[in-house]
């Protein structure tokens, strides 16, 4: 279901829930009784078509998987015992048709693989006789015909459950719109009649029929507020002329960077740090401002 789809179905079970609740005030009059009982029956239609449609399918998927695992291993069980009695009697045809391994059936397409499953259970029940002493029974043959037939039961099973989906897909916007239809074209027309009698239930009855984005609210309440720039002022160094970043702003002033003035952002010109290092009893007259205080600055803020 799509995120508008999704918004009118909550519309629609908003209004069902308000108009069941002040079922006394409308009770009496038949057409919108009738009205509201048609809006319910299409509200129905709508949820039944959205489960189908949101039915998963892992489940035949798995079912398929399992019952193809335990057709490959049983056939692969009967045909290597058909290919020892081969080898055994120097048959070269019973073994080129029972030769086989795990790995190559599981590679073979869904209709060669139950095809497979079929020859080797003829081959099996043809030699059936010289089998008993490999300890095969006839109960194995029939283990893999119901396997076999198992599975060309849900081998198709995952493609019918997405063929389902699509069609309830295809068929779930008629149902929306003839249900909006009705609230539209019938019972907003029927309410009209309540706007002066009892301003308030069709008051209620108007918010009720807002649709609301549910899932454009929710991403709205988990985003975060934004973090506004803490505005500093920037000290000018009136021998060289370079702004440098208040003492207060940060530890160390003399990196380049972007400090927000209160009407615009201007670029911080300084000298490469390596220029900047400090001298003894020469730091006021460089720098403007002592940089041993700027720490001693900072650690107040």
């Amino acid at each position: 279901m799509k995120r508008d789809q999704f918004n009118r179905t909550g519309m629609f079970n908003t209004v069902s829930a308000y108009m069941d609740q002040n079922k006394s005030i409308w009770g009496g009059v038949k057409a919108i009784a009738d009205t509201v009982s048609e809006v319910n029956a299409g509200i129905a239609a709508v949820d039944a078509a959205a489960r189908k449609q949101q039915a998963p399918t892992s489940s035949a998927t798995e079912e398929k998987a399992q019952v193809q695992l335990s057709l490959e291993e049983k056939t692969l069980e009967l045909a290597d015992q058909l290919s020892a009695l081969a080898e055994k009697n120097q048959d070269a045809k019973l073994a080129a048709e029972a030769e086989f391994t795990l790995s190559s059936l599981d590679k073979l397409p869904d209709d060669e693989l139950e095809e497979t499953g079929k020859s080797v259970s003829a081959l099996a029940t043809a030699n059936l006789a010289a089998l008993v002493d490999y300890s095969i029974a006839p109960a194995d043959v029939t283990a893999l015909d119901h396997l076999t037939t198992q599975f060309h039961g849900v081998k198709s099973a995952p493609r019918k459950v997405v063929a389902g989906r699509a069609g309830q897909t295809s068929t779930l916007p008629d149902l929306i719109s003839n249900t909006t239809s009705l609230l539209r074209n019938r019972l907003d027309k029927q309410m009209r009649k309540f706007k002066k009698s009892n301003p308030e239930f069709y008051a209620g009855y108007q918010s009720a029929r807002v649709t609301v984005d549910r899932a454009a609210a929710a991403a709205a309440a988990r985003r975060p507020r934004p973090h506004l720039p803490i505005r500093r002022p920037l000290r000018r160094n009136s021998w060289r002329g370079y702004w440098v970043r208040h003492p207060r702003c940060q530890a160390e002033p003399f990196e380049l960077g972007t400090c927000i003035l209160p009407g615009k952002a201007r670029r911080i010109r300084t000298r490469p740090k390596s220029s900047l290092k400090p001298q003894a009893g020469n730091d006021r007259k460089r720098f403007g401002f002592r940089p041993d205080k700027v720490e001693q600055a900072s650690s107040l803020r």
